[in-house]
């Protein structure tokens, strides 16, 4: 494992069953997804992405091994969010008097992946900070890579998010359950 995708697990707090998240190693996951993702890290413009689909389908393994990908291409600031975890950081960054940094780090950094996206908390607070990271990342081009077991138009996030995710690539990922099929296999 290179140097660098191991201090990225660490910093960015990598779950163990994506240690190994490669796309050459996306069997379960539809070969077109796998194919538009290594045009998507090739390309010098790439899109925002917005990635959904239900339960298991292979949203987080797929933007793990794009972040992987760029990590290993030595990309130099990016960051790997769970959004239940943003979510208690922007919590807590207003207890600490905090928030206008935590925002700013989230709204400034180069390209930013927000892995499951509407598992936070609905509340005004949360939606009026997700349109500030969203807003200003769109407006000033940021790289921004999201992934939901929700469709754009069902998140809880307000309608001004909404709008702005709606020039996001959208993937939606089969509706199938990849981890039940990986234990079928594993038994």
């Amino acid at each position: 494992m290179k140097e660098n995708w191991k201090n990225a697990i660490k910093m960015m707090k990598i779950d163990k069953s994506y240690h190994e998240a490669s796309l050459d190693r996306c069997n379960l996951i539809p070969q077109k997804i796998i194919d538009y993702g290594k045009r998507w890290l090739a390309a010098p413009n790439r899109p925002n992405l917005y990635l959904h689909g239900n339960t298991g389908s292979g949203k987080s393994y797929f933007s793990v091994a794009l972040f992987r990908e760029m990590v290993e291409m030595n990309f130099n600031w990016l960051i790997y969010v769970k959004s239940y975890d943003l979510d208690d950081e922007l919590l807590d960054s207003i207890e600490t008097k905090q928030e206008r940094s935590i925002l700013q780090k989230y709204c400034e950094v180069p390209i930013l992946f927000i892995d499951d996206l509407g598992a936070e908390r609905p509340t005004e607070r949360v939606a009026r900070q997700y349109f500030k990271i969203i807003d200003s990342r769109t407006a000033n081009k940021k790289l921004t890579i999201v992934n939901s077991n929700l469709p754009k138009n069902e998140l809880p996030l307000g309608d001004r998010t909404i709008s702005r995710l709606e020039y996001f690539m959208d993937i939606e990922f089969p509706k199938v359950d990849l981890r039940k099929q990986l234990e079928l296999i594993e038994v």
